[in-house]
């Protein structure tokens, strides 16, 4: 399923991905839940790789890829092969 980014550009993600409740916690304990399709997200290029960014409650910044995996804070994540 394309996700829409805000500059045009897509991302593919799972559809399961697409329609299911994701959890982040930050650094302080603080929770947020919701749709990835509530997200308004945008693309950030880098000279090696590119990041897909959103922000959720008071524009606390996310990243797909973590937010897809439900990473924990701290944890690395990392998507070597650029999908």
């Amino acid at each position: 399923m394309l996700l829409t980014l805000t500059n045009g550009e897509f991302a593919e993600i799972d559809e399961d991905d697409f329609f299911t409740t994701q959890i982040i916690t930050f650094a302080n304990g603080e929770t947020w839940s919701g749709l990835i399709s509530e997200i308004r997200w945008s693309c950030s290029h880098r000279p090696r790789t590119s990041y897909v960014l959103g922000s959720v409650r008071k524009n606390r910044p996310v990243t797909l890829h973590r937010l897809l995996l439900n990473a924990p804070a701290g944890m690395h994540v990392d998507h070597i092969d650029g999908n």
